[in-house]
């Protein structure tokens, strides 16, 4: 298949990233905001921040791990998966914060096996993961829905909220 998982190293990458992210915002992929030139630059330096730091700013300036995954095929750069750690009250979990696969390379399986990468090592640890999703995302709803993830709730925003508990026989 070709389809190579690493960390996002450089310049390259972030713009990769944020130019993938921002020709998606149009489509309903990303949230609509990201069109303000002051939310695209805060996106630009979020990236960065994770590329170097491994961390994120949520709202409020506060500081979250985060890990950017690049997904090669055949030698190119085709998408990315950024995930994160986030604790809400007793929970913890690993959201898929951001993920996508430049056009030219959809329908190659791409996603799928990014997803099924980070669903065997969340099921490793024993971990749950979940993912935010915005009404016009139906495709990575289906490939959520592939791994085993549920929608738990609709959020106010408009996302839906699923959650994919690990699978507890993975773990040796």
């Amino acid at each position: 298949m070709g389809i190579v998982f690493r960390p996002a190293a450089g310049a390259s990458d972030c713009h990769f990233i944020h130019d993938l992210i921002m020709s998606e915002v149009p489509n309903g992929h990303f949230d609509a905001q990201l069109l303000s030139p002051g939310a695209s630059a805060g996106l630009m330096l979020n990236i960065q921040k994770m590329v170097v730091e491994q961390r994120r700013f949520e709202p409020q300036k506060r500081e979250v791990p985060a890990h950017i995954t690049m997904v090669d095929i055949y030698g190119e750069t085709a998408g990315f998966g950024i995930t994160t750690v986030l604790q809400i009250e007793e929970v913890r979990f690993n959201e898929l914060w951001l993920a996508g696969v430049a056009a030219r390379h959809r329908r190659r399986g791409a996603m799928t096996s990014l997803v099924g990468f980070y669903c065997a090592q969340l099921d490793l640890q024993g971990i749950r993961m979940a993912a935010r999703l915005l009404p016009a995302s139906q495709g990575m709803r289906v490939v959520l829905a592939s791994h085993g993830f549920e929608v738990l709730e609709t959020l106010s925003s408009g996302h839906a909220f699923l959650v994919r508990n690990a699978k507890a026989d993975q773990r040796t």
